[in-house]
């Protein structure tokens, strides 16, 4: 059986993956030059992650812990904002984790598939039309590009979908429209500092129970706490913060 992810990402997604992890590497040695480190983290300057600038890394740079794969899950951040939980989960990929929960995803009557690989006009891509071809009944609508769980499930293993910086959301009911470009939740955004502006407004105005992006690691945020539970998605009791280090 096919991966959902396919067999190796597009050369531009892995780019620009290594891009952001080697900007983190100048980071890191930003921070162990400039003296700025405590228990809690290290801190550095010039750029921003979404958490500001200057801002704080948490761990030990000097002796980082390896970040094997992980059969759960772990969030190295998870917060509520809210009714809203958000956070990042750094051993996934979108592909890898609606894998991982297929049963659950499976079961899901509406997804919107508002991005692969950075490109919003979905329902243009050739794998959309070849399942149209195939049946003319197969997405619910096509202006959002919107299918059943089961279905992106099934499209997933017939062909290589998921490359990096996929974007999907999953709504309460119908009608509804895409997101807006300035609530994407693809890298190089990370939830692990703070949940941006705009995807806040957006889930506060609109009715989504889910939204999942990656590019490095996976960002989720989700007001559905039920189908938090179901997918394992770390969330927090209000007012308090997580951290679970990836083991």
């Amino acid at each position: 059986m096919r991966s959902l992810w396919g067999s190796s990402p597009r050369p531009r997604s892995q780019c620009f993956t290594e891009a952001i992890r080697a900007r983190c590497r100048a980071c890191r040695q930003r921070s162990s030059r400039s003296g700025w480190t405590d228990r809690a983290g290290d801190y550095d300057f010039g750029h921003d992650h979404g958490g500001g600038d200057p801002h704080a890394h948490d761990g030990n740079w000097q002796n980082p812990k390896p970040r094997a794969r992980s059969t759960s899950p772990k969030s190295r951040v998870s917060n509520r904002d809210a009714s809203l939980h958000y956070g990042w989960l750094p051993n996934f990929s979108l592909g890898e984790f609606l894998e991982h929960n297929r049963r659950s995803i499976a079961t899901l009557p509406l997804v919107l598939v508002r991005s692969i690989d950075s490109e919003t006009a979905v329902s243009e891509m050739p794998w959309v039309k070849r399942q149209l071809d195939r049946d003319a009944s197969w997405a619910v609508t096509t202006n959002p590009l919107i299918v059943s769980g089961d279905r992106l499930l099934r499209a997933a293993r017939q062909e290589t979908i998921f490359s990096g910086f996929d974007e999907i959301w999953v709504p309460k009911d119908l009608p509804v429209s895409g997101p807006p470009v300035e609530a994407n939740l693809v890298a190089p955004r990370m939830f692990d500092l703070t949940l941006p502006d705009e995807v806040r407004e957006w889930m506060r105005t609109s009715a989504w129970r889910l939204g999942l992006g990656d590019g490095d690691g996976l960002n989720y945020v989700v007001s559905d706490h039920e189908l938090a539970r179901q997918l394992g998605l770390p969330i927090t009791r209000e007012g308090r913060r997580a951290r679970v280090e990836s083991q």
